[in-house]
């Protein structure tokens, strides 16, 4: 993503590029691609993106780069109720 950002000169950080619109476009086209891959009962309806990697270091993964999901669950709880009340996202 950095690269990414850079080649377009967009200024700020990783919390400001993943809410740039242009970025959660080109996000939405790369998930119908990979939805059309899948049968209907395993794509993805909803989505959020995160203003942060899940890292050793915010406690949100574990050393061996398992998931943290209590933890994942407590900073997120606001975005995840969200995915289930919000209408669907993706055609």
């Amino acid at each position: 993503l950095e690269a990414h950002a850079r080649e377009r000169g967009w200024a700020g950080e990783l919390a400001d590029w993943t809410r740039r619109p242009e970025f959660l476009a080109q996000v939405e086209v790369q998930v119908v691609a990979a939805n059309a891959k899948l049968p209907p009962f395993e794509t993805v309806k909803r989505w959020h993106m995160l203003s942060e990697p899940l890292t050793e270091e915010n406690n949100m993964l574990t050393p061996t780069l398992k998931l943290k999901r209590r933890f994942i669950n407590e900073r997120y709880q606001q975005e995840i109720d969200a995915l289930y009340t919000q209408p669907t996202q993706l055609p």
